[in-house]
C-alpha cells in the first residue's frame, strides 16, 4: 500500500446527520471498497432504507487509460433503469 497521500479515502455517512458509519484509507476506489463500506455499515447499523452512490469515476468505463469516463457508457444503473426488469 502506498502513502495516504497517494491513497482514497471512503467514507460512508448518514447524508441527513452527517453522522460517520464507515471510514477508511484504500489504494484505490473501486466496487471492492464500495462493497467494504456498505457491508460494514450493515453489519453495524441493519439494513438502510436508502441508499446514495456519487457515482465517481471508477464507476464509468474509461476507454483509455487516464482518459475521461465514457459517459453514455456507465458501469452501473440506477434503480429506475433497471425496474421492471
Amino acid at each position: 500500500m502506498g502513502s495516504k497521500s497517494e491513497m482514497g479515502f471512503d467514507r460512508y455517512m448518514d447524508d441527513a446527520t452527517n453522522e460517520p458509519y464507515s471510514m477508511f484509507f484504500v489504494a484505490e476506489e473501486g466496487t471492492g471498497s464500495s462493497f467494504r463500506g456498505v457491508q460494514e455499515v450493515v453489519e453495524k447499523r441493519g439494513l438502510f432504507s436508502s441508499f446514495y452512490s456519487d457515482r465517481g469515476s471508477h464507476y464509468w468505463h474509461t476507454p483509455e487509460a487516464g482518459g475521461k469516463v465514457d459517459k453514455n457508457n456507465p458501469t452501473q444503473l440506477d434503480s429506475h433503469e433497471t425496474a421492471g426488469n
